[in-house]
């Protein structure tokens, strides 16, 4: 009846009415509607160009048009549908629509029908500014929502909140609401139950999550509950949590998981047989083995070995230890030994406690001692200074990230400050250098994580390293260039006291944790003057580019790329491999 009323229908042709159905429609044109253009309308009536001006198609357009205007508070529009055609090489036929609005109806007012009493004093408190305002359909739907979420967060996760009819008076222009409300029951969680997890022991999973048994049902922390064990590198798959009400009324919330292999080896190891008779050959390759969810427990350990060449190793053996005592502290050992080709070896143990304040922030205190002695050479050529140095520091760490190994939005953020006390041991030469000397580190990392399109993923990260002090060596010095800083230049090809880089990664995922990606990166490195190394300062930007390909394995995710250098030409560019898998 309001439809006959209100809504006037024109319609202009350039055939007799009986041809109207066989009218081909090659182009549309809405006129004077801000709520949806031509492909909107297409949309809701799930149409494409081009169409039959069929009688199926005029009454599924009428009705789109008057739902959509309706929503948007106007009942009493005139349309107008006009078909032209035009004659050039061939016809072209366009439907045009025009819609003029009338005065928006403003919302009277709202019945709340079955609302209990704390649930009406609530949303009526709330409701007023909708009161004798332009109605529109989604505003009020919104409202509903952000009260459904209050309520949901308040231990009432079976709520309800639709709207049952619009009331629409013609003569005052006005529309009232007639709204069910259910509340349901308020619920606690009463019991926590794990699936899925065989190995994994499931005090492992009751201590990440961000809701404890005895708790009132909060649909926040169970919304957290899939990305906070996601950061534990664990699982798979987490499944959506599951709530529902036992006959005895007992909460109870189900946490499923499908395990990963968390336990991987890998390795190469070849052999680098010698040159003439007298030179012996050597052994070369590459081992990784981690164990990252020891006995069930969330320990982790990693070794990690690389012989490089004849006289250029690498060893790192790390071990984490979880909840200690069941209070959200780790505690992180490392051990890491380089051997820099004929120039000295270095020795470094660390250690850190790290407080995890929420499911996102971490705080932690860091203690080391390194070691670096000279390699004797037979031309006594003047390398480092046998040393020993003790490290103190701290670190703050924000993760907010919904993947840790192939985010797709949040963000990483850390900040690491140290101050080394370095003594010189032994000073076999005639420099005369100071036996105590003091340096610190800053380290700043930040990686940010944007999904732009549907599997479409900008990743934007900026990374710095400075030195200062005293009686800074080649051994204290960072290093920049390779796979995992600046891609299309040698690993470690620049040495600097400050070092930055920017990496910029625009990736199409593949599948969850796979996806190829175009990159360019950045870099900044500065060397000051040094009298022991006898180097004059130096500085200089730098930029790479290219193509790469990661992929998940038991690892973590390997990063294959095809990097250029600056200037650099097709037979200059550089195949780098990288290993993310975050210990």
């Amino acid at each position: 009846m309001l439809r006959q009323q209100f809504i006037k229908i024109i319609f202009f042709t350039v055939a007799v009415c009986f041809a109207i159905n066989a009218q081909t429609i090659h182009q549309l044109r809405v006129q004077k509607n801000i709520f949806f253009d031509e492909s909107a309308l297409l949309r809701v009536t799930n149409a494409r160009l081009p169409l039959q001006f069929t009688a199926a198609f005029q009454d599924s357009l009428h009705a789109a048009i008057s739902r959509e205007m309706q929503n948007n508070g106007y009942f009493q529009s005139l349309e107008e549908i006009r078909i032209d055609s035009t004659f050039s090489d061939s016809v072209i036929t366009t439907l045009n629509v025009s819609i003029t609005p009338d005065k928006q109806a403003e919302l009277k007012e709202i019945f709340y029908n079955h609302a209990d009493t704390a649930f009406l004093k609530k949303i009526s408190s709330e409701d007023q500014f909708l009161i004798s305002a332009p109605f529109t359909k989604k505003r009020v739907e919104d409202f509903f929502s952000t009260m459904l979420d209050y309520f949901q967060n308040s231990g009432y996760p079976f709520a309800s909140i639709k709207i049952r009819q619009i009331i629409y008076d013609s003569v005052a222009n006005t529309v009232a609401l007639n709204v069910n409300v259910s509340s349901g029951k308020k619920c606690k969680i009463d019991q926590i139950l794990t699936d899925g997890n065989k190995n994994t022991r499931d005090y492992v999973i009751l201590r990440e999550l961000p809701v404890k048994t005895g708790d009132i049902y909060e649909q926040r922390k169970i919304d957290k509950i899939q990305e906070v064990l996601n950061k534990t590198k664990l699982f798979d798959v987490v499944a959506e949590p599951q709530y529902f009400v036992s006959n005895t009324n007992n909460g109870i919330l189900v946490v499923g998981v499908k395990e990963k292999n968390t336990n991987s080896f890998d390795g190469v190891i070849g052999y680098q047989p010698g040159y003439g008779g007298n030179e012996k050959g050597y052994l070369t390759g590459l081992i990784n083995i981690g164990f990252k969810n020891l006995f069930g427990t969330g320990r982790a350990t990693s070794i990690h070995w690389q012989k490089i060449d004849r006289l250029s190793s690498e060893l790192e053996l790390k071990y984490l230890e979880p909840w200690i005592a069941g209070y959200p502290f780790n505690i992180n050992l490392s051990f890491y030994q380089k051997q820099q080709d004929s120039t000295y070896v270095q020795r470094q143990f660390e250690g850190s406690v790290e407080y995890i304040a929420t499911s996102e922030i971490s705080l932690s205190l860091q203690y080391g001692l390194s070691n670096v002695i000279p390699t004797i050479t037979s031309s006594n050529t003047f390398t480092v200074f046998k040393s020993t140095t003790s490290s103190a520091g701290f670190k703050i760490k924000i993760d907010s990230r919904d993947d840790p190994l192939s985010p797709r939005r949040g963000l990483y953020f850390s900040n690491t400050y140290t101050f080394d006390n370095k003594k010189i041991t032994e000073n076999t030469t005639s420099l005369s250098v100071k036996e105590k000397n003091q340096q610190q580190k800053m380290l700043f990392d930040l990686s940010m994580y944007f999904e732009l399109f549907s599997k479409q993923v900008l990743a934007l990260s900026i990374h710095g390293k400075e030195l200062m002090g005293d009686l800074i060596e080649v051994s204290d010095l960072y290093k920049l260039g390779g796979a995992n800083t600046l891609r299309g230049y040698r690993e470690n090809q620049f040495l600097g006291q400050r070092i930055a880089w920017v990496n910029t990664e625009y990736r199409f995922l593949l599948e969850k944790r796979s996806f190829a990606f175009a990159f360019i990166d950045n870099g900044y490195y500065l060397q000051k003057a040094n009298f022991l190394l006898k180097t004059a300062e130096s500085s200089d930007f730098k930029m790479g580019y290219g193509l790469g390909l990661a992929f998940e394995s038991n690892l973590g995710i390997i990063n294959v790329s095809f990097a250029f250098a600056k200037g650099d030409g097709f037979s200059q560019g550089k195949i780098h491999f990288g290993l993310a898998n975050e210990f």
